[in-house]
């Protein structure tokens, strides 16, 4: 470990907790960036509106089956009530058989009166989005039509509900894309704002620690002396082995030190270990970050006994 003066050992303290509580604010606020990323937020927006127009899409009722896919709602309940009765008296023929009356003598008020709460029973079942109010109104204005005693009178009032119950469904469906719209627009911004501040807080932290590694360079070049941390080649000793590149101990496997030349800005991973050359799990040092720094010039008097000052640092024999 570098001895330093009381001065700078002060201020490299200072940086060491603004670094500290940048790691901490990191951890609170996500510094790797927000849960989703915007291109997710947009392909999940996408995949809920398809979902939306498809359920829009399927509660609309058309008029007629032609090149409507099949399970979709179509053609007219009036239509499908009275499908193989008489063109003329088709009504009477239905209530008849309803009934159980004569067709011949016509529809009596109370067969057709049941007929008519079936009717609108059905109706109400198949248009749920049709105004009712909007529909009494246009009865009230137009005497007569609405009866529901006849043909013509059962499908205009169908018609009716028809009409309005897909303006209802296309209302609601702008209402919910709309608001759907919204909340990814807001969504997006969030996570933006937020891969930003991130990349912020990671520039910051690498700026901080590379001024702490220049700022501890630094202040080495002014001590008297400095205690050693014996370091062994990861070959046992053996001179030019392969070993692995870093430029500070945080690239290096635990245990394992970044030796540098002095000023040198990269050299490579060394086990650390004890006086006696017993290995250490010691943990990467914030001062191997910047220029490398002499642990030794000599041998003799620079390391401990049965160690070598190789490269400027005291290595295992």
């Amino acid at each position: 470990m570098i001895r330093l003066a009381s001065g700078t050992a002060f201020a490299l303290l200072g940086m060491l907790r603004k670094i500290v509580a940048g790691w901490v604010g990191a951890s609170v606020l996500c510094a790797c960036g927000p849960a989703r990323s915007p291109q997710e937020i947009q392909v999940s927006y996408e995949l809920r509106l398809q979902r939306l127009t498809d359920s829009a899409t399927g509660a609309l009722v058309r008029v007629s089956c032609a090149n409507v896919a099949p399970g979709r709602p179509c053609g007219l309940l009036v239509d499908e009530l009275l499908e193989g009765f008489p063109v003329e008296g088709k009504l009477v023929e239905y209530a008849s058989k309803v009934c159980d009356e004569d067709a011949a003598e016509g529809m009596s008020a109370m067969c057709l009166d049941r007929f008519r709460v079936y009717f609108r029973t059905a109706v109400a079942r198949r248009y749920p989005r049709a105004d009712r109010k909007v529909i009494e109104t246009y009865c009230e204005v137009n005497d007569g039509d609405c009866d529901l005693g006849s043909v013509a009178s059962l499908r205009l009032w169908e018609l009716l509900h028809l009409q309005s119950h897909n303006k209802g469904v296309a209302a609601r469906y702008e209402v919910a894309a709309e608001a759907m719209a919204d909340r990814n627009r807001r969504e997006v911004e969030e996570a933006q704002a937020e891969e930003e501040a991130a990349q912020s807080r990671r520039h910051a932290l690498g700026a901080a620690l590379e001024g702490l590694g220049q700022g501890m360079s630094a202040a080495g070049q002014g001590l008297g002396g400095a205690s050693r941390t014996p370091a062994a080649l990861p070959s046992g000793g053996v001179t030019g082995a392969a070993s692995v590149g870093c430029t500070s101990d945080y690239q290096c496997s635990f245990g394992f030190y970044c030796a540098k030349e002095q000023f040198a800005s990269s050299g490579s991973c060394a086990r650390a270990v004890n006086d006696l050359g017993t290995p250490t799990l010691a943990p990467p040092r914030l001062q191997s970050v910047g220029p490398g720094q002499a642990e030794c010039v000599f041998t003799v008097g620079d390391c401990p006994i049965g160690f070598e000052c190789v490269k400027n640092h005291c290595m295992k024999q």
